[in-house]
Order: C-alpha cells, then sequence, then structure tokens
C-alpha cells in the first residue's frame, strides 16, 4: 500500500505543478527577463546574474522556438529539480516513512506562490537549496565530498545572483554542528578539526565553482563586462544618496527592517491561534472531532488567505516565514528532545531563508526560498517531539495543559494543504481576473500555447502588430508600459541598460537615453502604453507614470521623431531619419 501511495505522491508532485504553467501573461517581470537573456551576448544584459542568463540563453538557443512557454518550461524544471534536491538530500538521513508526503507538502506550499517565468531566481533557488542540502547531508554524515560539492554549488549560485555570495558565511554553521549536539562550548574546541577541516573542503569547492564560471565567461569574451557590472553594482549598493533606489545598502536595510516587525507580528498571531485551536480540538471537542477539526482548518485558512495580498504575498510570506522561523527558535531550546541532525536541518533552511532574501528590496519575500527545506523538516520533528506541557499556577494549583503532538501536527498538515490551494487558485502573478477566464490564447508567434482574459490578449495582439509594422531590423525598441515582453516578442535590441522603464528614477530617463543615443549613435523605436488596460494601477503609480510620460516627450522633441501610431491605449514613435 504504502508503495501505491508513494507512486501517486510522486506522480502529484511532478504533474501538479505543471497544471500552473500555461495560464497568465506577465508584460513585465518576464519581459525583463527574456529581453536580458535574448540581448546577452550583444549587449551584455547579464552583469551580476550572468550565470543565470547564461542558462537561459543556451535554453533559447536550443528551445527557442517554443517561445515564452518554453522557458515557463524551464522554470518547472528548475522547481523540480529544487523540490527533488531536498528529497534526495532528506532520505540519506532522516525516517522514509512519510518522507515523501512532507516533501508533497513542502511543494504545496512553495507552489502557492510560485511564479512561471524564468529568472535569475529559479537558478538561485535551485544552486541555494541544493547547496544547503549537500551541506547538510555533508556534515551531518562527516561526507567531505559533499561539502566541496556544496562549496562548489554556492559559488554557481554568487555568480547566478551576486548577493548569494554571502553563502560564503555557511563555514559559520560547521563548528555551530558541533555546539548543538550537546550544547557544550567544548565540544566546538575538541572537535576543531573535524569543522576546520570541513571548512577548508568548502571554501576549496567555491573558489574550484569560481575558477570555472570566470573561464567560461572568459571564453565568451564577456569576463571584463561582467567583472565591471559588479563594481558598478557594488558601487551602488555602497551609495546611500537614494540614487540607487531601493538597491541600496541603506535602501534594503530598510525594507528588511520593516519587514521583520511585520513577521514578528504576523507570526505571533498565527501562532497564538495555532496553538488555540489545537488545545480546542484536543481538549474541548467532545466526541465532535471531525466538526471542531474542519472549522479550525478552515477558520485558519480563511485568516491567512484574508491577509494575503495575491500579487507579491507580502503579507503571506511574513505569516509563513515567521511563524516557521518562531517553531524552529522554538526546537533549539532544550524544551524538547530533538536530535542535532533536526536542529541543524533547521538551521540551514534559516541560512537558506537569509542569503536569498539579501541583497533584495522586496524585503522578506525572497525568503521563500527557505521553505524548500524548513516546512518538511519541522513536520519530522512534529514526529520526533511528545506531547507539549505547558504549566500554569492558578490560586495556588498548578495546573497542566497538554497539546498533542500528534494533533499540532496533522492540523498543521490541513492548514498547509488548504491554505496552499486556496491561495494557488487566485494567485496568477502579473495577470488580473479570474482563472476560469483565462482560456485566450494570445495570437503571437513567440506567445503560443499562453492563455489570459479575451481583453489582455487582444491588446497585446494589437500593440504586436503595431509594433511589427514599424520595427526593422537591429533597432532598438523603448517601451513604458509592458514594455519590456514586447521587446523579447518583437526580437529588438535593448537600448537602455534597465530593461523595466517604469521602475527607473524619473530624473534619470531622459539622461539614461540621451546616454545611450551617444553610445549606440542611433535613436530607438518609443512605445507608450497605457498600463491601465493590463492591471489596476493606483493613484500614486499612476502620477508618476505621468511624469515619466513627460520625460520621454522631452526626448522625443529634442530630435526628429514621427508618431506613426496613435491608438487609444498606445503610441508608437520612430526616428525620420533611421539611417
Amino acid at each position: 500500500m504504502k508503495k501505491n501511495q508513494n507512486i501517486i505522491l510522486t506522480i502529484l508532485i511532478i504533474l501538479f505543478p505543471a497544471l500552473f504553467i500555461v495560464q497568465g501573461l506577465d508584460l513585465t517581470d518576464t519581459g525583463f527577463h527574456l529581453a536580458n537573456i535574448s540581448n546577452l551576448m550583444e549587449q551584455n544584459t547579464g552583469g551580476i546574474v550572468w550565470f543565470s542568463y547564461f542558462i537561459g540563453y543556451l535554453w533559447e538557443q536550443v528551445f527557442g522556438q517554443l517561445g515564452l512557454v518554453g522557458f515557463k518550461i524551464l522554470s518547472y524544471l528548475f522547481y523540480e529539480l529544487t523540490i527533488w534536491t531536498v528529497f534526495f538530500g532528506f532520505r540519506k538521513i532522516f525516517p522514509r516513512k512519510y518522507l515523501l508526503f512532507y516533501i508533497f507538502l513542502g511543494m504545496l506550499m512553495t507552489l502557492s506562490i510560485k511564479t512561471f517565468f524564468f529568472s535569475y531566481d529559479n537558478v538561485s533557488n535551485l544552486f541555494l537549496v541544493l547547496g544547503g542540502t549537500l551541506t547538510l547531508v555533508g556534515v551531518t554524515t562527516n561526507s567531505r565530498m559533499k561539502i566541496l560539492l556544496a562549496g562548489f554549488i554556492f559559488a554557481l549560485s554568487a555568480f547566478s545572483r551576486l548577493p548569494d555570495i554571502i553563502s560564503l558565511a555557511i563555514i559559520a554553521l560547521f563548528p555551530f554542528y558541533e555546539f548543538i549536539k550537546r550544547y557544550c562550548i567544548r565540544d566546538v574546541w575538541k572537535s576543531r578539526i573535524v569543522w576546520i577541516r570541513s571548512s577548508g573542503f568548502f571554501i576549496l569547492g567555491f573558489l574550484l565553482g569560481v575558477s570555472m564560471v570566470l573561464v567560461i565567461i572568459h571564453i565568451f569574451g564577456k569576463l571584463d563586462m561582467v567583472l565591471g557590472s559588479i563594481g558598478d553594482t557594488l558601487n551602488v549598493f555602497a551609495n546611500n544618496s537614494g540614487d540607487g533606489g531601493g538597491h541600496t545598502a541603506s535602501g534594503m536595510l530598510s525594507s528588511q527592517l520593516e519587514s521583520g516587525k511585520r513577521m514578528f507580528n504576523s507570526a505571533l498571531l498565527f501562532i497564538l491561534i495555532f496553538l488555540l485551536f489545537s488545545w480546542l480540538v484536543q481538549n474541548k471537542t467532545r466526541g465532535k472531532l471531525v466538526l471542531y477539526y474542519s472549522l479550525a482548518v478552515i477558520g485558519t485558512a480563511v485568516f491567512i488567505f484574508m491577509r494575503t495580498d495575491h500579487d507579491y504575498f507580502v503579507n503571506y510570506i511574513n505569516i509563513i516565514t515567521g511563524s516557521q522561523v518562531a517553531l524552529a527558535l522554538v526546537f533549539f531550546l532544550s524544551l524538547f528532545q530533538v536530535k542535532a541532525e533536526y536542529r541543524f536541518t533547521l538551521l540551514c533552511g534559516i541560512a537558506v531563508m537569509v542569503i536569498s532574501y539579501m541583497g533584495s528590496d522586496t524585503g522578506l519575500i525572497k525568503s521563500a526560498t527557505g521553505w524548500f527545506i524548513t516546512l518538511p523538516a519541522l513536520i519530522l520533528i512534529f514526529d520526533e517531539i511528545g506531547d507539549l506541557k505547558i504549566s500554569t499556577d492558578y490560586r495556588s494549583t498548578l495546573r497542566v495543559m497538554t497539546i498533542s503532538s500528534g494533533n499540532l501536527k496533522n492540523y498543521l498538515v490541513f492548514v498547509i494543504i488548504l491554505t496552499s490551494l486556496m491561495i494557488r487558485w487566485v494567485a496568477i502573478f502579473g495577470d488580473e481576473g479570474s482563472r476560469h477566464k483565462m482560456v485566450h490564447a494570445v495570437d503571437i508567434p513567440l506567445a503560443g500555447a499562453t492563455y489570459t482574459t479575451k481583453e489582455k490578449a487582444r491588446h497585446v495582439e494589437v500593440i504586436y502588430n503595431d509594433l511589427q509594422m514599424h520595427l526593422q531590423e537591429d533597432d532598438y525598441l523603448v517601451g513604458h508600459g509592458g514594455g519590456p515582453l514586447f521587446i523579447y516578442f518583437t526580437k529588438a535590441k535593448l537600448y537602455l541598460g534597465r530593461t523595466w522603464i517604469l521602475w527607473y528614477e524619473t530624473s534619470s530617463i531622459v539622461p539614461d537615453l540621451q546616454g545611450a543615443y551617444e553610445r549606440y549613435n542611433k535613436l530607438p523605436v518609443i512605445l507608450i502604453v497605457n498600463e491601465e488596460i493590463f492591471r489596476t494601477v493606483l493613484k500614486e503609480e499612476k502620477d508618476e507614470m505621468i511624469k515619466q510620460h513627460e520625460e520621454i516627450y522631452k526626448f522625443i522633441n529634442s530630435f526628429d521623431y514621427q508618431r506613426v501610431v496613435k491608438a487609444e491605449n498606445h503610441e508608437i514613435w520612430i526616428p525620420v531619419d533611421r539611417n
């Protein structure tokens, strides 16, 4: 019977995520990455994420005819590899009885916010989780080869997304593992040969990975450009004057501190509800276990769902990440008999969380990468610990409130399943409208097997057809309002270093356009789109868009441009002299 269950779970893990590949047409993030990938070799669009875009570039050379859905499939493949990485790593050190089911639960939770477009995050996620899992297995089984491979993989991650370079700090976990075996400082000193040797193998693997990527970059003649991009990025990071937007050190620290406060509040509220419902179900149901269990699970899932913004999932991630970190801290205390291997697993997962959101101006959103490791580990721990006993002294009478760890686990499992399915149903990144309305194909060669709402599909087709009438070979394209994906669809060349002009500092638009003109000695075709036809635009955003349009018109008026399309929701400008 267990064999049949594992077969069913395997099929679900492989096929269930694939159901969500074709629906949704995101014009901005997706376009940003695909336009950069398409122009990687000609215009050095990789920079600090070069290895990620190099993988995308190789994919496009082989499967480019698949277009947008091909890159969604690539994103799906990376996602599946990440899931199975955890399974094959965990099975070497943990009981296998329910392991595949717990991996399935981790898949559901991460799938609930999965965005199926290929980006450096897909590559970074795989390498961070693979590196974290190799570190876990290598340290707990004393395997030097796996520790060396972990360092090698983390180096690949650093070239896939530069902030991942802080994964070098993973070596701090090696002595900490010796400490948590018995929580004795002396053990760290006694075992120094072991963890110093592990650190050496890790650093050696990291250096080998760095060397390999640098050789690949050099072979393609991009070494100077990539190193220059890394230097420029570090300058922006160190710049606290505000010119770097949210990617300055102060900007990111501020964002992450604010997110940390929200995470703490959300997690505390969720854990209190979690414990309260678990206790009520166990002690107050009086034979109506199924009814009260159902009400508790539905109530918790609805609470999480109602607090979730279904675009960037900020509150949802605050709740889930915060709750996992809080539970991990509880299990690090001596309240429970938890094996060192389990504690170290949580530590590796939290390390992946921290590394993944470092360098991001979106707060803790990217911390969800660590869920692949932490969530199955937490459920495994519930199988190991005894009941939770909370003592209270009421009028000199000692009372003990007992909460079954089995009830806690079952309650958590049902909440994960219901919440994940609810959020996955409504979460269609970069698109708006009900999922059952996203059944209309987009009639564009590179958008085959992509389905969205009828209105959005028609708008995109009209803009694409107008562009095709006026774009020539080797033309540069600047697009405001959904522009990045039109650059990919038309195979135009990038004009600006930052593909997504909507997120420019408004004051930088004209100087950057003029700088590009001096660099290329050629004017771009300019597309201006009313973004409200694609998504809901807040008033503050709309006001900023109007200012950005004014800046673009300043550039247009300073040169000899002709408006060749003036439609209700978009316009196209071309240089009069295109030679």
